[in-house]
């Protein structure tokens, strides 16, 4: 069973009506031009199946270009790869990248195509401009968005109803998350020990504390790269996991490896995960409660991340397997292919275009939860990427563990000393 908040229902309609119009209205004009003579192009990818079917149909639509699709692993094995690659002159053309796995340090080497050489205007300005975020580096954007995702808040409604609480209306900001996930954790048994939780959040925290530091009015990298973790706002972000578990004590610590399966089972009222859980979240709750999504709480200002994975068109020096891979990134990421990838996933559409395609529409008036996810859309707004993305993530997940377990530990203190030590190691990669 699902649960659509009120206030949804008009952009749901909204939508049914953009598709209807697009429906008649002409496909957008391709930027890409097919490859004149055979050529033959290698494509790292993160994909066990090597999205074998897809390829496939590429290649019967430009019969002159043969995808060799090659699986290297998850994507820190795709960064760490990316890196041998580059070092031993050894690259592949096309590359499917994590967002915050080393792209900044593959633009610094030199062997990214950047986005503007061969996605026209109209091409850039449909991909949803929040999604670039992730993906921009010294002011020029590079890896193209693929397969998108967002953070939500999930919620059991049936919870919810038995708390006293109108799911109808979930939680809109912090305050009143907390207010929620008080009066959800219970003590069902008499024990004396809680076995019900208001809220959690799935094992990647730091995607979610993130958003939590722009939406209380901070900025993590600015436009310039310089990195601020130790703000007031990411001191106020890290302060409301501490209070979480001591001072309101609505979430157990150290719960984020399990907390997937927990809330799936009913142990918690309301989670903070990718809304690309839709389709797992869906056959895992079947009829068990009555399941429910809804956008990011807000502080001062409402903010979603960006989740996923991006594709780049690798600069390798020879200029037809360029020409191919450049023509192959357009495709994979052009309306057509947008529209599939939301289809047969929880992906998120990442093109204008997509969101308004009839058959995003049909999705939209079958599954009301979906209505919700896009409509989240508006407000994308996350830190530009930086050579320290990898030691804000670790940082920042070391920080919320240490102040789950420790009701005395100085947030304050914990991102002084993160703010530090990316400060000498940004010092160094300069």
């Amino acid at each position: 069973m699902i649960r659509l908040p009120k206030h949804l229902t008009a952009a749901m309609a909204g939508l049914i009506t953009a598709a209807i119009l697009v429906a008649f209205a002409p496909a957008m004009a391709p930027t890409s031009v097919r490859a004149q003579d055979p050529v033959t192009i290698r494509f790292w990818t993160t994909d066990e199946d090597n999205y074998s079917a897809i390829v496939e149909q590429f290649e019967a639509e430009y019969p002159g270009i043969t995808v060799e699709a090659q699986y290297v692993g998850n994507y820190d094995d795709m960064s760490a790869r990316m890196q041998t690659a580059i070092v031993g002159n050894d690259l592949p053309d096309v590359a499917q990248v994590g967002q915050r796995y080393g792209i900044p340090q593959m633009v610094d080497a030199g062997v990214v195509i950047p986005a503007a050489e061969y996605l026209s205007e109209d091409d850039i300005a449909d991909i949803h401009e929040g999604l670039w975020s992730r993906y921009t580096y010294r002011g020029e954007r590079w890896a193209i968005p693929f397969e998108s995702s967002t953070p939500g808040l999930w919620y059991n409604a049936t919870l919810m109803e038995e708390a006293g609480l109108d799911p109808a209306n979930p939680p809109q900001t912090w305050d009143e998350l907390v207010s929620a996930a008080q009066a959800m954790t219970r003590d069902t048994n008499g024990d004396g020990q809680m076995d019900q939780w208001g809220f959690g959040t799935c094992d990647d925290v730091p995607w979610y504390q993130r958003p939590m530091v722009l939406q209380a009015g901070g900025t993590l990298v600015a436009e310039d790269g310089t990195v601020s973790v130790n703000s007031p706002e990411a001191v106020e972000m890290l302060t409301f996991f501490q209070d979480a578990v001591h001072t309101n004590a609505f979430t157990p610590a150290l719960s984020q490896q399990t907390a997937r399966e927990d809330f799936s089972a009913g142990t918690y009222g309301m989670l903070f995960c990718s809304t690309a859980s839709r389709l797992a979240f869906q056959e895992d709750v079947g009829d068990t409660f009555e399941l429910g999504v809804a956008f990011l709480p807000m502080n001062d200002e409402r903010a979603v991340g960006v989740g996923g994975n991006a594709l780049i068109a690798v600069r390798g020096g020879d200029e037809a397997r360029e020409e191919a891979a450049r023509t192959f990134v357009q495709w994979m990421t052009g309306t057509d292919q947008a529209v599939n990838t939301s289809l047969n996933s929880g992906y998120v559409p990442i093109r204008q275009s997509a969101i308004e395609d009839p058959r995003i529409a049909e999705l939209v008036a079958s599954d009301p939860l979906v209505a919700t996810i896009y409509d989240q859309l508006q407000y994308v707004a996350d830190s530009s990427i930086s050579p320290a993305d990898s030691l804000i993530w670790d940082g920042f997940l070391n920080a919320v563990e240490t102040v789950q377990t420790d009701p005395d530990a100085d947030p304050q203190a914990l991102l002084d000393a993160l703010q530090s030590d990316i400060e000498s190691y940004l010092d160094t990669y300069e």
